[in-house]
């Protein structure tokens, strides 16, 4: 018996983990070990062009994550270029429902037209991406820090032809708010700038219990059935002193969906640990700002200045 199933046995873990996550071992998704391992999604391979907005043109976007063929879309910055990278992380949607230009495209194609080039992936299992959820929605992190290590290594080539080398910016709406925070705390030398959009916790055990409490989802008591010893490591709190990223912390003070509690929280914690962190409260307003609201309005302006602020401007 290896050691990581030795150590599987003195947590406990062996008779709450399924067969299948066994299999693909729990251990893997902690914050030491993700840090650990390198990434890349090889070289980011266009499906042509989607559409053409204002200031720029989308294409659909392939590439692989850890052997999965997965698929998004890619707004593209009209002009020379270089353009800073921005990797745009949707939220929980169902899977029978998603689609590749879902709710998140607007926000994506106001960021290209402000001189971003923006990748949205879709995540493992959702649109034609293959896989799965993964436990503790860690895999979707290693979507986003595969896709950040193609931008390293394949500068100047296919989709990125235009993008401009060095840290990049991560843009995540709830579920996808959890994704880029362990990204940023994975590979903090990658990221320059964090917005998170009514984001879920850091806390692996919170999420769980809201998944069972408020969502009905039964998945979430197999994550509260683990111990803290390991959930703790795979949980974002006890490593975000690493962070070297700028963040904007923004929600909605009526959301129903994710608790706002989530990202006062986020915020005080790097208040106290010296982090650059923007924290804006929106008064009245849900999950997701209906287009139109001036609190969708307000959204827009402050994500374009911050990026602009932190990521910097393209040499276009």
């Amino acid at each position: 018996m290896n050691r990581r199933w030795k150590l599987l046995l003195m947590l406990g873990l062996w008779d709450v983990v399924s067969p299948a996550q066994a299999r693909t071992d729990p251990l893997q998704w902690s914050i030491p070990a993700l840090s650990a391992r390198s990434y890349t999604a090889g070289p980011l391979i266009s499906r042509g062009i989607l559409a053409r907005g204002a200031g720029f043109t989308r294409y659909g976007l392939q590439f692989k994550s850890d052997g999965l063929t997965e698929y998004g879309f890619a707004d593209v910055p009209d002009g020379p270029g270089p353009f800073p990278v921005i990797v745009m992380v949707h939220g929980h949607v169902n899977a029978w429902v998603y689609r590749t230009l879902d709710y998140t495209t607007r926000y994506a194609d106001s960021l290209a037209g402000a001189g971003f080039l923006v990748l949205h992936p879709d995540l493992r299992g959702y649109g034609r991406s293959q896989g799965a959820e993964p436990l503790f929605y860690a895999g979707y992190s290693v979507d986003v820090l595969n896709l950040i290590g193609s931008v390293e290594q394949y500068v100047g080539q296919g989709v990125l032809t235009k993008a401009r080398r060095g840290p990049v910016g991560l843009w995540g709406h709830s579920l996808g708010g959890n994704v880029v925070l362990r990204a940023a705390v994975v590979k903090p030398e990658w990221v320059s700038a964090v917005l998170m959009y009514g984001g879920m916790s850091g806390d692996v055990r919170e999420n769980a219990t809201q998944e069972v409490n408020v969502y009905r989802d039964p998945a979430g008591r197999q994550v509260l059935r683990l111990p803290t010893s390991l959930t703790d490591t795979v949980s974002t709190p006890d490593y975000e002193a690493r962070l070297k990223a700028a963040f904007s912390i923004n929600w909605g003070a009526a959301d129903r969906e994710v608790p706002p509690a989530w990202s006062r929280a986020l915020c005080t914690r790097l208040g106290k640990l010296g982090k650059s962190r923007d924290c804006f409260s929106y008064a009245g307003a849900p999950h997701l700002f209906p287009v139109g609201s001036s609190w969708n309005t307000a959204f827009l302006s402050r994500t374009t200045a911050f990026f602009q602020k932190f990521l910097g401007k393209s040499l276009q």
